[in-house]
This record gives structure tokens, C-alpha cells and sequence, in this order.
């Protein structure tokens, strides 16, 4: 987000569930174990990359809208 100068909170929140799911940080949000979980479900269904891509982007479309919605409500 620092590299292209991006500001959107919902966007930093959504960075920080996946960060939690990719790299198990010290405080991860709580969010990132679910996705985690997720990402291993899409995994063990037997979808080439390309079937499992397509499937995970309404995925993050829907969990991008929810940090949306949490970040205007403060």
C-alpha cells in the first residue's frame, strides 16, 4: 500500500486479515484464520489454479465490501 500511496482503510483492513492467513504476524486479525481456512478448502476441492482464482475473487469481492462496511461504521 506504501508503494502506490494507498490510503483506503478498507483496503489496509482487508490487507491485514490476508496477512494474518499468509503469514501468521505476531497480532493477527482474527479474520485471517477463517481465511486461511477458506484458501485450504478451495485447495482440496480439485480445481485447476485458474477454477480456483475465479472462485476466490468473490471471496475477497464480498470480504472487501465487509471491511467497507465495518470501517464506515468506526
Amino acid at each position: 500500500m506504501k508503494t502506490y500511496k494507498l490510503t483506503d482503510p478498507a483496503l489496509a483492513l482487508l490487507g491485514a486479515i490476508v496477512r494474518a492467513a499468509d503469514s501468521r504476524p505476531a497480532n493477527p486479525h482474527p479474520a485471517g484464520e477463517g481465511l486461511r481456512w477458506i484458501a485450504s478448502g478451495f485447495g482440496a476441492l480439485g480445481f485447476s489454479d485458474h477454477e480456483i482464482l475465479e472462485r476466490e475473487f468473490v471471496v475477497y469481492d464480498a470480504l472487501y465490501a465487509e471491511c467497507k462496511r465495518r470501517v464506515s461504521r468506526g
